[in-house]
């Protein structure tokens, strides 16, 4: 058989050459296998160094510091030394002390009795006594006498005397008071109001009978002690 023959009877003939595997195709065409019918693509050269170089980089440092640092100092040194120098407690320093106040009294008066009337000026002390402790915190007395050659209100009247009570609100205070004359021809019963300012109180009172009298007094009395 010629080789031809022999080519054209087979379906195909492996050709090993080199660790590459090819074959005639059946119109004795040379076909390799490790063909894949994509052009020849050159590679680059070789050159020893990493293909991918990732250069980027990131320079994005965060150099942002919160500083923001609390520093209030604020020290609530706000210090309470009111102290309440009061030693008789009472009011303290938002009201009439507590203790004993002395001082004078005034009381203008006129008889309006007609053909045996007349008026004159009695003068005389009054002492109190504050204690916020008590039913009645104001209480006291009250004397005065007429002048002596006022010979009229020294005959007609004699000597006054009387009481005082009350209450206090803040540095206000009021009540009642009551007196009479020697005699009984000057009685008196009426309201009384008042003000503190410090150590001393002023207060007044006034009143009448119709067709009798008529009268008005103003006292101020100190603080003396306890």
């Amino acid at each position: 058989m010629s080789n031809v023959s022999a080519l054209c009877s087979a379906s195909f003939v492996l050709v090993a050459c080199g660790g590459s595997l090819s074959y005639y195709d059946a119109g004795a065409r040379l076909v390799d296998t490790n063909d894949t019918g994509m052009p020849d693509v050159e590679l680059p050269e070789d050159t020893g160094g990493p293909a991918d170089a990732d250069t980027d980089a990131d320079a994005d440092s965060d150099t942002d510091a919160d500083t923001d640092s609390d520093t209030d100092t604020d020290a609530d040194t706000d210090a309470d030394t009111d102290a309440d120098t009061d030693p008789g407690g009472g009011g303290g320093g938002g009201g009439v002390r507590d203790g004993v106040y002395q001082g004078n009294i005034r009381i203008d008066y006129e008889m309006t009795v007609p053909l045996v009337g007349g008026s004159s000026v009695c003068n005389g002390t009054v002492n109190l006594t504050v204690d916020s402790t008590q039913a009645d915190p104001v209480a006291g007395n009250i004397a005065c006498d007429w002048p002596p050659l006022d010979l009229w209100a020294t005959i007609t009247l004699n000597r006054v005397t009387g009481t005082l009570t009350g209450d206090t609100n803040g540095l206000l205070l009021d009540g009642r008071t009551n007196g009479r004359d020697g005699s009984g021809t000057f009685v008196w019963n009426e309201p009384w109001s008042g003000a503190a300012s410090g150590d001393t109180i002023s207060g007044s009172f006034s009143g009448g009978h119709f067709l009798t009298d008529n009268y008005s007094a103003n006292f101020t009395v100190t603080r003396t002690g306890p």
